[in-house]
């Protein structure tokens, strides 16, 4: 009897057909393998990215950045996680204004028993041209773009903001001679924002015609240089990235002014966050963080703002006087909110002074004098320089918290409590 030679080998190399369905079918595990481990987010959502140090204007600086993400459903054996290049951008991190690019690849072998979070630090040089260009520019900031790739996959770009530091040209305050005090030397007391009805949120359908109003109180007269800017729902689930909307150069007179937005963007549904930025005279003391903010969300589906939300439980703040820095406003979260605004009021009617009891109002019928965003899942703020920048010590002034959910819409709010700056 003759023995079985018909290995499985040679039975495939004397079947081409096979051959090749076998090598398909060997391709298709392979790409989805590869793909298996594409689920990539980078600065976004609660894996914000930080970065430590600011660029010196013509200097070289150095700026330590930390990178924080998320993979999900890595491969088994492990995935690369790359960037091979970084660049500088001025006004839109997303735009053409390059200002320069860093060779530098950030490499990082990723695997699933590190956990979903990734983080990869960076040692950035800042060049003295790329700082000096865009004081040129009037920036008061750069940004630092990464693109990221997870085994050669799809790119993901990342974001970073980067503060310059010191007077630009053309921000330092104009030189006075006695009696000339008013000449140039504009003053800003106060800036509040709202939509044109009066709110501080709005849910819109796309396409619909939305405006802003800004009013500013300041004392003599100078020149204005303001921008506009507007962060869109690219960057508003997580660190949000402002680029500018429009300029605003005045000479003002008097000691009150409303200036008009631009029509603002309404055609991509998410949030979208708007403020106005003063580039001069320069407002050294302010965070761009603690700017008054206005959101609103476009949406298919939006429907008119409801009138009343539940109540937030915020506590009273130590009763002494005057307000300062180490005073604490304190409430408990509100379950799905995405950030918090601290509002001040003055002038308010009588019937709207006291707390009550049950759902509160989203509009209380007038712009609040000052306020202070606050991001994240806090249950704790204390005053900013700005907000007490705002406040004078003959008045009394009245506060409450409001809770902002991840598309801008009102979930929750205080009731009113006096306070005394």
């Amino acid at each position: 009897m003759a023995e079985a030679t018909d290995h499985p080998t040679l039975l495939l190399s004397e079947r081409p057909a096979m051959k090749v369905l076998l090598l398909i079918f060997m391709m298709i595990i392979s790409i989805s393998h590869l793909a298996h481990g594409q689920s990539l987010s980078v600065c976004t959502g609660r894996f914000a990215c930080t970065s430590q140090g600011d660029a010196t204007v013509g200097m070289d600086s150095n700026v330590r950045l930390m990178w924080r993400g998320e993979a999900i459903d890595l491969a088994r054996e492990g995935s690369i996680l790359m960037s091979p290049q970084g660049r500088f951008m001025l006004d839109n991190p997303f735009g053409e204004q390059t200002l320069g690019r860093i060779s530098a690849t950030l490499t990082k072998r990723l695997s699933p028993n590190d956990g979903n979070e990734l983080r990869i630090s960076e040692r950035l040089s800042v060049p003295a041209s790329v700082s000096q260009q865009a004081a040129r520019a009037g920036a008061r900031q750069i940004y630092y773009v990464r693109d990221f790739q997870l085994n050669q996959g799809q790119s993901i770009t990342a974001v970073q903001s980067i503060n310059l530091r010191q007077s630009l040209p053309g921000r330092r305050p104009t030189r006075q001679t006695e009696g000339t005090a008013a000449a140039g030397r504009v003053d800003i007391q106060s800036l509040t924002l709202t939509f044109q009805n009066g709110t501080l949120n709005e849910v819109i359908r796309p396409n619909t015609p939305l405006q802003a109003r800004a009013r500013l109180r300041f004392r003599q007269a100078g020149r204005l240089n303001a921008v506009w800017e507007l962060a869109t729902p690219a960057s508003t689930g997580g660190q949000a990235i402002y680029v500018p909307l429009k300029m605003v150069n005045r000479y003002l007179s008097g000691s009150e002014i409303t200036l008009l937005s631009p029509a603002l963007p309404s055609t991509m549904n998410g949030l979208h966050r708007l403020r106005l930025r003063v580039l001069s005279p320069h407002q050294a003391d302010i965070d761009p963080a603690d700017l008054p903010t206005l959101s609103y969300r476009v949406s298919d589906t939006a429907l008119a703002m409801q009138e009343t939300v539940p109540t937030l439980t915020a506590w009273r703040t130590e009763n002494t006087a005057p307000l300062t820095r180490h005073h604490h406003f304190r409430w408990q979260p509100v379950p799905g909110s995405h950030a918090y605004q601290l509002e001040v009021y003055t002038d308010l009617p009588p019937s709207q002074r006291r707390p009550r009891q049950g759902p509160q109002p989203v509009d209380l019928g007038q712009a609040p004098n000052a306020g202070q965003l606050i991001r994240g899942q806090y249950q704790t703020i204390s005053p900013s320089a700005s907000l007490l920048n705002h406040l004078t010590s003959d008045r009394r002034y009245f506060w409450r918290l409001v809770a902002i959910g991840r598309d801008g819409d009102v979930l929750a709010a205080s009731p009113l409590e006096a306070i005394h700056p």
